[in-house]
């Protein structure tokens, strides 16, 4: 058995494959469920199947995507069973693959090209940037010979053979699997770009011709039922995807610009922003502050920070965490992000009068425990989030301010009286996203000495900066919350609280991140 033999090669302990081992029995490949939940690092799982396997192992980026024979094999089944044949030397045909356990795969490809065929393993990642290239130049190519297919259900493991349809659902598809929180769809005068945002910065993923992105954006219209027709105004909508297993919501805004529409999709992945709070980068005294203010009975807590810095899920985690049959918990936000059960949520609509003072006064006539407002925005709802909260409710909301002190002030701006602040407030949270080094290329950095002397930090500690591998992001990894708490006992603020600049340098000093990402992100 294989994974009896990943286990002897201690290349995944016996206690994480047991955890997994009937999600693995029902899955149609346990290649690709070790590939889809990171248990094994690509390179060790290729070299392991190739020695099980006795099949030779090829460096899949060696090669030139132009160059190889990918024809031999339909594009959808390329990308369906993450094969791509590699080269073909008179009538022999290499293939590399991921999963050599589907022999009924294997052997259908080769009565399907009827010579001889040579199977060779390939990393997935490498196999996915190559297959990922590959379809969408293809479909690029094929995109003016059809026209859209009018489709309400996006099931991202079922392929469709029109390239419209698949081009769009590869795209979401990568999206997904990078965690790309929005996708740019931007015309200029003779094309349109495509820009993925990963871990806060926008990158450029392709482009298309211009007159595709008329075709591209008139699907997404099709998909979330907007208007076709309508180019003049800005649109929103939604819609849902089904990947592995859980859904991710799709909003959707079109706007004119003066060569076209440009579209955004924000992907709101349930896997990415229903968290933990103990996942959430608090500290140690920072989590036991947070901890006892949301479990009081009563009272305001604020969470702050600029769009984008994750404040949604820091409240999604406080509902799951409260979350209980004992308990009325209502939100009112613009718009519900997640459905939540067990949990009354509204969207608010200006349009017909229902804003978030309106719904708030609404709710506390149906005997609520917890008010989640999605954001104080006006000093009406300010007054009635600050008396709910003296009045046995505990209230939840955010602001946007710079920081946690900043909070106080807003609220006074908003004509609230310092009384009523001191009385009803628990905690306030500032919060940015930060981006952590990749521990695979980070180097240390060449001014070390300068920065530790400019801001004081600790001899011992080492500072890096980032470098690049095909593992990350230019250097970065992924993203961590960097917090500021302001904790309030007895009416009276805690005066030896951690500012989110001191908090950011501890974690150039443990080696998380380094002093160019801080300063891109917070005013050090």
């Amino acid at each position: 058995m294989f994974l009896n033999y990943l286990i002897t090669k201690k290349l995944i302990d016996k206690k994480t494959l047991d955890q997994h081992l009937e999600k693995i029995k029902k899955s149609s490949s346990c290649i690709r469920y070790l590939v889809q939940h990171q248990l094994i690092p690509p390179d060790l799982l290729a070299n392991a199947s190739a020695d099980f396997f006795q099949l030779p192992v090829i460096d899949l980026l060696q090669y030139d995507p132009h160059n190889i024979p990918h024809q031999l094999i339909p594009i959808t089944q390329i990308y369906k069973q993450w094969i791509l044949p590699v080269s073909q030397i008179q009538n022999i045909v290499t293939i590399a693959i991921l999963d050599p356990t589907n022999t009924e795969h294997l052997k259908a490809i080769q009565f399907q090209i009827q010579q001889q065929i040579n199977f060779v393993i390939a990393r997935h990642d490498h196999l996915q940037t190559m297959i990922h290239q590959i379809t969408m130049e293809h479909h690029e190519t094929t995109l003016n010979n059809h026209t859209p297919i009018n489709s309400q259900t996006i099931d991202l493991a079922q392929n469709d053979d029109e390239p419209l349809i698949h081009y769009i659902n590869t795209l979401l598809q990568d999206a997904i699997k990078q965690q790309i929180s929005d996708i740019h769809f931007e015309v200029d005068e003779n094309r349109c770009r495509i820009r993925f945002r990963q871990n806060g910065l926008l990158k450029i993923i392709t482009n298309v011709q211009k007159d595709n992105a008329t075709r591209i954006a008139a699907r997404i219209k099709i998909i979330c039922q907007l208007d076709i027709t309508e180019k003049r105004l800005p649109q929103d909508g939604h819609f849902k995807l089904y990947e592995q297993d859980h859904y991710v919501d799709v909003r959707v805004s079109t706007c004119p610009t003066i060569h076209g529409e440009k579209i955004v999709l924000r992907l709101l992945d349930h896997q990415q922003l229903l968290r933990d709070i103990q996942t959430l980068g608090f500290t140690v005294s920072q989590y036991d502050s947070f901890m006892r203010a949301i479990n009081k009975p009563q009272g305001l807590i604020i969470v702050t920070g600029p769009t984008g810095s994750g404040k949604t899920v820091t409240l999604y985690a406080i509902l799951q965490h409260l979350n209980s049959t004992e308990k009325n918990i209502v939100t009112i936000e613009d718009p519900v992000e997640i459905n939540l059960p067990g949990i009354n949520q509204v969207n608010i609509n200006p349009k017909i009068g229902l804003d978030f003072a309106r719904t708030l006064r609404a709710f506390l006539r149906q005997d609520p425990d917890i008010i989640m407002i999605g954001e104080i925005r006006d000093a009406e709802t300010a007054a009635i989030a600050i008396n709910a909260a003296q009045t046995g409710h505990l209230v939840l909301t955010t602001l946007h301010t710079n920081s946690a002190t900043e909070a106080l002030t807003r609220l006074k701006q908003m004509g609230i009286k310092d009384y009523d602040v001191k009385s009803s407030l628990l905690l306030v949270t500032a919060q940015r996203l930060i981006r952590k080094l990749c521990d695979h290329c980070k180097k240390t950095h060449p001014q070390t000495k300068q920065i530790k002397q400019q801001f004081n930090l600790p001899d011992s500690s080492t500072l890096y900066q980032a470098g690049q591998c095909e593992k990350c992001c230019k250097g970065y990894s992924s993203r961590i919350a960097v917090h500021e708490t302001l904790s309030f006992k007895h009416s009276q603020a805690e005066t030896n609280h951690q500012t989110l600049q001191q908090r950011a340098l501890e974690l150039i000093s443990q080696g998380t991140t380094s002093i160019e990402e801080i300063r891109r992100v917070i005013d050090v």
